[in-house]
C-alpha cells in the first residue's frame, strides 16, 4: 500500500496520522503493517469495532463508563459509573478542571463565536 497524498508533503520528522481508509483492509494486513511500523488507516467501523471492544475490556462488572462533552470547553469527559447505585467514582477530566478552563478562557477573551 502507499501512503496517501498528504503523507508525502510532511516535514521530515513529522509522524504521519492515519487517514480513514478508501477500503477495508484485513486483519492481518493490519497486524503486518503494525509491526513494520507503519501507519494503518481504518474504515469508520473498524474503528467502531475497535472501541467497542476496548469499552469491553476497560468495563468491568461494577462499572461502566459514561462519555459526554463539556458544553464550553468541547472536551471529552469520561466518568466511571458504579453500576448498582450509579455513583460516580471518578471523572476523567474532573469536570471541575474543565469548569475553571472554560471560566479562564473566557477570562482571557479565548472564546469567540463562531459564524457559519
Amino acid at each position: 500500500m502507499s501512503p496517501p497524498p498528504h503523507q508525502s508533503q510532511l516535514p521530515a520528522g513529522v509522524p504521519d496520522i492515519p487517514q480513514p481508509a478508501s477500503h477495508t483492509i484485513t486483519q492481518e494486513e493490519a497486524k503486518r503493517a503494525e509491526k513494520q511500523g507503519k501507519p494503518v488507516s481504518m474504515s469508520e467501523e473498524q474503528w467502531i469495532r475497535a472501541v467497542e471492544k476496548a469499552l469491553k475490556l476497560v468495563q468491568g462488572p461494577f462499572t461502566y463508563l459514561d462519555f459526554s462533552v463539556h458544553k464550553s470547553t468541547k472536551e471529552v469527559m469520561v466518568k466511571v459509573m458504579n453500576r448498582e447505585t450509579g455513583e460516580v467514582i471518578r471523572e476523567i477530566p474532573p469536570e471541575k478542571h474543565l469548569d475553571l478552563v472554560a471560566d479562564l478562557m473566557k477570562m482571557a477573551g479565548i472564546l469567540v463565536d463562531k459564524r457559519v
